[in-house]
């Protein structure tokens, strides 16, 4: 940041952080290297895909209403209601051993399942908001007669659907972009914030600042677990992995995989 500034003096760093509580301890080891720290945005992955999604689009509103804050009111709004539990027995039967505190528990564990589902299941959203299932489970139902409803109720687009015309509209070019983006300390991301993430480096500066626990090169190193499995299921001539930091192996998949 101090050997490279912003071309526009008063423009803000934008810094994608897990937490707030890492973007303060940037502050404190800016401060403590430079004698101040000012202008720096920091966002969570989740809020800074919604502010590129607004930059591509304007009239989104300054907050997804899909969030898992504003969200909850919603699932609990429809769990009140008995005909929709009613129908459905899982539903029904979990609820029905419980109070209005259980019900509220539920609506708030319910808000951030979808969230992550708009992250990591986008099929699911779409197959469910078509009246389809995929086979998921005993709970699928009710889970995906709540989702359609909601997105019927809500009727604003969420993350899920604005996913592929963000990617379409950064190969034309969108204008407001920030002239650089920072992602430090997260571990891992999903598939399509790496894509947006990737469609963006194309358009404007993006550093990552990830943690590798290794200096060499690891990404041969598996887990003990996956060698005794693949030894099972295969020939020792078809397939060897090689195990030989343990440590590394169990711990660093995840890591690994994000690198």
């Amino acid at each position: 940041i101090e050997a490279h500034p912003l071309s526009v003096p008063l423009a803000p760093e934008v810094v994608v952080v897990h937490d707030r509580t890492v973007g303060e301890w940037i502050d404190l080891q800016l401060a403590r290297a430079q004698g101040i720290a000012a202008n720096m945005r920091y966002r969570s992955p989740g809020q800074f895909i919604w502010d590129l999604y607004r930059t591509a689009d304007p009239s989104l509103p300054p907050r997804s209403p899909y969030d898992a804050e504003v969200l909850q009111w919603h699932i609990l709004r429809i769990l009140d209601e008995d005909a929709f539990v009613k129908d459905y027995a899982p539903l029904h039967g979990y609820l029905s051993r419980g109070d209005s505190v259980r019900r509220f528990d539920l609506a708030v564990r319910l808000a951030e399942l979808f969230n992550r589902y708009l992250v990591y299941r986008m099929d699911w959203l779409e197959a469910w908001e078509a009246g389809k299932t995929k086979k998921l489970g005993p709970d699928e139902k009710w889970q995906a007669r709540l989702w359609k409803r909601i997105a019927e109720e809500i009727a604003q687009p969420h993350r899920a659907r604005l996913f592929q015309s963000f990617l379409e509209a950064m190969k034309k070019g969108i204008p407001g972009l920030p002239e650089r983006v920072s992602v430090f300390g997260i571990s891992s991301l999903s598939p399509a914030y790496v894509d947006i993430l990737g469609a963006l480096g194309t358009r404007t500066t993006v550093r990552v600042y990830a943690l590798n626990p290794c200096r060499e090169k690891w990404d041969h190193i598996a887990d003990e677990r996956l060698r005794v499995r693949t030894d099972l299921e295969y020939s020792a001539d078809l397939m060897h992995i090689d195990v030989p930091h343990a440590l590394l192996g169990s711990l660093g998949k995840q890591g690994r995989d994000f690198i």
